[in-house]
């Protein structure tokens, strides 16, 4: 099915002339069908199912850090200038750190790009430098396009095997920030301003992963659909478009959304939909977990970051 055969459905069931464009038709009755089909396919791909979302729409995004090293850089005392051998690469909000006694404040990030050779650092230098090495490391990720929220603990670094600690709070972000701490070796990670933030700055090009929520609930004609697959859409486009979820599910929801619309009555068609929605969320995930009625304590099967050192691992202690 497409978004066109569904509209063509719902108005055979209706008793209203059956339409051959959907997406571009120009009448008042198809109009109002489309944009009720729009609503149909956001509200339906945020109901919850199972305290969580549909499982198709679970996905997982993987992205690798980025980092420039650049040599003879020069610090000046009490200045935010940076002069660096040029500025190919670097973008406002990297983080900017060198070697112990530089001068360089532990969060100093790159506030402009003055010319090719410049830039200015948020936190004035604290000792003056030159022919210094400077990391000018990415610390902000951006979302894919269809991301709604993240699935908890499923963000991984897999260059190190190590779960990412997070998400940060606003105040245990400032205590990494701004206070005298040690960050570990261990990733952390805080969502703010619609960006996936890292600390500490990253120096190596490492692959991390989280899963998420998408916000999309349609696809172009012919595209897969897979927790690899490009972004899907959020609103229906072209009338070859396929839902991500059940169509026949959403035909249903046009119906009833129609019928309410032009004020008749709509109850049995709320019903039918309701509940094979119910059915729909229910058989959702291949199933569930078989639930212990007596106190037996059953630990996970898995390894967890509980059971692995932040260093030394494989290393016999002496």
């Amino acid at each position: 099915m497409s978004i066109l055969s569904m509209i063509q459905t719902v108005c055979a069931e209706v008793g209203i002339p059956i339409p051959n464009a959907a997406m571009t038709s120009g009448d008042p009755q198809i109009v109002q069908m489309v944009a009720l089909a729009q609503r149909e396919g956001r509200e339906l791909a945020s109901f919850a199912v199972k305290d969580a979302c549909w499982s198709v729409l679970q996905k997982q995004y993987l992205f690798t850090t980025q980092f420039i090293t650049l040599a003879g850089c020069t610090l000046t005392l009490n200045s935010g200038v940076v002069l660096v051998p040029s500025t190919t690469g670097l973008s406002v909000g990297m983080a900017c750190t060198g070697p112990l006694g530089s001068g360089l404040a532990p969060s100093a990030t790159v506030l402009s790009i003055d010319s090719p050779t410049q830039v200015t650092i948020d936190q004035a230098a604290t000792a003056s430098g030159a022919a210094l090495s400077l990391t000018f490391s990415q610390i902000a990720y951006p979302f894919p396009a269809d991301y709604d929220h993240s699935i908890n603990q499923t963000a991984w670094d897999r260059q190190y095997r190590w779960q990412m600690l997070g998400p940060l709070t606003p105040q245990e972000w400032q205590v990494l920030k701004s206070g005298i701490v040690p960050t570990g070796p261990r990733r952390r990670f805080r969502i703010q301003g619609n960006q996936f933030l890292l600390d500490p700055p990253p120096t190596s090009n490492n692959v991390l992963v989280y899963e998420y929520i998408s916000n999309g609930f349609c696809v172009p004609a012919g595209t897969l659909v897979s927790p690899q697959a490009a972004a899907f859409q959020t609103a229906w486009r072209l009338d070859g478009d396929v839902g991500v979820l059940s169509e026949d599910l959403m035909t249903l929801g046009i119906k009833w959304r129609w019928l309410r619309a032009k004020g008749f009555a709509y109850d049995e068609e709320f019903k039918t939909y309701s509940e094979a929605r119910e059915r729909a969320a229910s058989r959702d995930g291949g199933g569930a977990r078989s639930l212990v009625l007596n106190r037996q304590f059953i630990s996970s099967p898995l390894i967890t970051s509980a059971q692995i050192p932040d260093a030394g691992f494989g290393v016999p202690s002496s």
